[in-house]
């Protein structure tokens, strides 16, 4: 199986420093944009660098293989419908258990995760505005554009993606990223989210 890498660039703000950035003021073209409220679990561990989350009805998982200069090169997120089987969650999690077993639902496998993984689980709310669209060399950009919670504070996220990295390199030198920070959730998260606390 071809495994496709991705590009990625995402920014941090704090409220305050919030400029309210619409997704169609970085955009050429019209297009549709979808609106999405979910609640994300985020499993962060320091010896892993990869961002491993989950949701109410899968798991996912980007493995980083490059970072440089706050962009980051994944393989492209794989998501896993339950049922799960743990033995396949050894690779990703130093786990204490290792009898075989079944996981059936996101609530199951978090309970045991956070009983049997030295990993911290992140509660992050999200009201997202996400759009994909074609460059000119028709490759697909991805823009996502997010307000999160994290420990009852409040932030801002702008993230772009794509196969190529001098797609995006236009679009994000509209960005001001002053008072921002340019990083993976993995990385954010282990920074703001009072992670001496489990949810």
């Amino acid at each position: 199986m071809k495994l496709t890498s991705t590009f990625e660039w995402r920014i941090f703000w704090e409220l305050k420093f919030w400029n309210h950035i619409k997704i169609h003021s970085l955009l050429k073209n019209k297009t549709d944009i979808k609106l999405v409220q979910k609640i994300d679990y985020y499993f962060i561990n320091e010896c892993l660098p990869h961002i491993i989350k989950l949701r109410k009805n899968s798991f996912s998982i980007k493995i980083k293989i490059h970072e440089k200069d706050g962009w980051n090169v994944f393989i492209k997120k794989k998501n896993y419908d339950f049922p799960i089987d743990n033995t396949f969650l050894e690779y990703f999690f130093p786990l204490s258990c290792s009898q075989e077993k079944i996981f059936h639902s996101a609530k199951e496998l978090k309970f045991y995760l956070q009983e049997n993984s030295t990993s911290l689980c992140i509660a992050v709310e999200k009201e997202k505005q996400e759009a994909i669209f074609s460059s000119r060399l028709g490759q697909k950009i991805k823009i996502e554009l997010t307000k999160l919670k994290v420990n009852k504070r409040i932030f801002y996220s702008l993230c772009m993606e794509s196969l190529k990295k001098d797609d995006l390199i236009p679009i994000v030198s509209q960005v001001n990223t002053k008072n921002g920070m340019i990083c993976n959730y993995s990385q954010f998260l282990s920074k703001n989210s009072g992670m001496q606390n489990r949810n």
